[in-house]
């Protein structure tokens, strides 16, 4: 049983559809749109390009445009779920994602932008670190060829 109680001898075109997400959603105090006087005044514009859906979520106009349809496993039962899962979210519960996916894609840009800023600097030793290996290996050399002709200056003296 699935805790919906049905009535056996009901059509099942009458019968009442069993309480999704979505309609729980609607009944939530959430759901109620906010007074555009406190509208968050760090959200943007959307581009002209975005479309505003029924529900309150914003899909891009050229969505689905350019979808490789060639693999039909692509719209497997899990993806269609989370996109419905998606599409039941408030939009004040979209913007605070939307806030934090963004901070966080700041926070990696900034330590993508500190490594190769390291990487480019420790580049840059390297490269001077083996310029001085090449100038000791040759000083090296220079002395160990001094070494070699004192050695035979004194054993031709004694």
């Amino acid at each position: 049983m699935t805790g919906i109680d049905v009535d056996e001898n009901a059509d099942a075109h009458s019968a009442s559809p069993p309480a999704s997400p979505a309609f729980e959603y609607e009944k939530s105090p959430d759901s109620m749109l906010p007074d555009p006087s406190e509208e968050d005044a760090e959200i943007p514009a959307c581009p002209d390009d975005f479309l505003l859906r029924r529900d309150g979520s914003e899909s891009r106009a050229s969505e689905g445009r350019s979808l490789d349809h060639s693999n039909s496993e692509s719209d497997s039962d899990d993806e269609v779920a989370t996109m419905m899962n998606i599409d039941t979210l408030p939009l004040e519960g979209l913007r605070t994602s939307l806030r934090d996916l963004y901070r966080k894609y700041r926070r990696l840009k900034a330590v993508y932008l500190e490594t190769v800023h390291l990487l480019e600097e420790s580049s840059g030793k390297v490269s001077e670190t083996a310029q001085l290996l090449e100038e000791s290996t040759g000083k090296v050399e220079r002395l160990e060829a001094t070494l070699d002709e004192l050695r035979a200056r004194h054993c031709d003296a004694s």
